[in-house]
């Protein structure tokens, strides 16, 4: 398998390249964090190539070896967080579940990540609203983060408070969204939200 990895690695064959890591990461029992790092790879490549269903796969062998990873829970909700709604599925349930089992983090990225995701499952599995405490606590303790930023603002909207929404949408629109809205959406729901003032 090291061998495949290195012929997969020196061609830059991408398909080939996550079938090799996630084999690899079965090959040591006896190293779990190399095991774990070789999965996370194999997902974090299979998504930047387009292959959304081996990163998935991927994903999920990650949080079946370690589901207190906090890493590759993360990358699980964020990828089924982006399927929402294929097949008619949104994944919430599931991300709940994966992300009540993650610790808390002391990491404002992991953190903020972490927050957004499990507000927007929440608000789709128990309707709209039920996630904004999950935002507030991460807002509370990290700060004004882009995603934290996004998800009260989007729900302050719904509850009609325009005017604290829009500092909050700024703040947003400014940072790293990280691929889970895209800027353009966002300044345009901005803009939106500037003509009722």
């Amino acid at each position: 398998a090291t061998l495949e990895l290195q012929l997969a690695r020196q061609a830059g064959e991408g398909l080939p390249l996550v079938h090799a890591l996630s084999h690899l990461a079965y090959g040591d029992p006896n190293s779990p964090a190399v095991g774990m790092a070789y999965l996370q790879e194999a997902t974090t490549l299979a998504e930047q190539l387009g292959y959304i269903d081996e990163a998935l796969e991927c994903a999920k062998s990650a949080v079946a070896w370690d589901p207190s990873h906090p890493g590759a829970q993360l990358h699980l909700a964020t990828i089924l967080y982006k399927l929402r709604n294929r097949e008619g599925d949104d994944h919430a349930e599931e991300i709940v579940s994966g992300l009540r089992k993650v610790p808390i983090q002391s990491q404002p990225q992991h953190e903020e990540l972490r927050a957004f995701l499990l507000a927007e499952a929440l608000d789709a599995s128990y309707g709209t609203g039920t996630g904004i405490d999950e935002l507030a606590r991460a807002h509370l303790r990290f700060g004004n983060r882009p995603l934290l930023a996004l998800g009260l603002a989007e729900r302050l909207v719904l509850a009609g408070d325009n005017s604290r929404a829009l500092p909050l949408f700024e703040h947003a629109i400014g940072g790293d969204l990280r691929g889970l809205r895209s800027r353009a959406a966002v300044c345009l729901e901005a803009a939106r939200v500037a003509r009722t003032q």
